[in-house]
């Protein structure tokens, strides 16, 4: 299965009840921006704010990936919502050994990484995901607080890194 970030770059990802999104103009919403807008009520999609109005652009489609701007990450429409890809969900600690759990796309190359105070490291092998919720990359760490994030991608593409996360151990 191959994915590619085959969409043009959104600024956020917004809600459609917030004030970004009810009150464009009055929010510094400049025309011709791009927003993935999650809904209730709506199918979840990516609008774009143009001539004074909000214009689905009818692209929540499942393997379709968009770089989000303002928090620096891509995001994969799974066909009922916007994920962050890759994203760590949680993790769990058994004695010394942390399991990193998340969210990741099927075959992609999953790498985990520590901040060690002054760069990111990698740590551990590389996993490939099987399937959609398949992140589940095991660690071996000392005592004390450690800050991990994931990198994914595949041949020829780069998905870049989930947020960080921090594990006590």
């Amino acid at each position: 299965m191959n994915f590619t970030a085959n969409l043009s770059p959104c600024i956020d990802l917004i809600t459609s009840t917030s004030p970004t999104f009810i009150n464009p103009s009055g929010s510094g919403v400049a025309d011709g921006s791009r927003y993935i807008v999650t809904s209730t009520t709506e199918v979840d999609d990516v609008y774009k704010y143009t001539g004074g109005a909000w214009v689905a652009q009818n692209e929540a489609w499942i393997g379709n990936i968009t770089y989000v701007s303002n928090d620096l990450h891509n995001y994969y429409f799974d066909g009922a919502t916007w994920r962050q890809y890759p994203q760590i969900t949680s993790a769990s600690v058994s004695g010394s050994l942390v399991t990193i759990k998340g969210w990741s796309l099927p075959g992609t190359f999953l790498q985990l990484q520590r901040y060690n105070g002054s760069t990111w490291v990698n740590v551990g092998t590389v996993t490939i995901a099987t399937t959609y919720q398949s992140i589940g990359i095991k660690y071996t760490a000392a005592a004390g607080a450690h800050t991990f994030r994931v990198h994914a991608y595949s041949h020829g593409y780069d998905y870049g890194y989930s947020s960080n996360y921090v594990v006590n151990v």
